[in-house]
């Protein structure tokens, strides 16, 4: 199966009607989140221009959900490579997680600093 890792649109094959029906609502999910990151990534880059201290807090936000994109697209093609590997299901689990507790954290960030304005 060639998967190519983060194409910038978590798109991913689907999975083969094989797994079970909780494996593919969890890698829909997980591949709708990819897709949502890319596009907040994109959106979130082009729209900050802060300078100084607060535009370095502004990029190390960004960067950190950046890795955490990255981190969920490899645990991702890793998973689709073996579905019967649990240790893959799990590190991928862990990889969606971690991208949306990022994803939360970078939200209340610049949702609080908007409001600072």
């Amino acid at each position: 199966m060639g998967l190519e890792r983060g194409n910038g649109k978590g798109g991913h094959d689907l999975p083969p009607e094989s797994i079970s029906d909780e494996g593919r609502q969890f890698l829909t999910s997980f591949q709708e989140l990819l897709r949502n990151t890319e596009d907040t990534l994109q959106k979130a880059s082009g729209t900050r221009r802060s300078s100084g201290s607060q535009g370095a807090v502004e990029r190390a936000a960004l960067s950190a959900v950046r890795r955490a994109y990255d981190d969920a697209n490899t645990a991702m093609a890793n998973f689709l490579e073996n579905m019967l590997d649990g240790n893959k299901f799990l590190l991928a689990e862990q990889a969606k997680a971690t991208l949306e507790a990022t994803l939360m954290e970078m939200e209340q960030y610049f949702t609080e600093e908007d409001r600072d304005k």
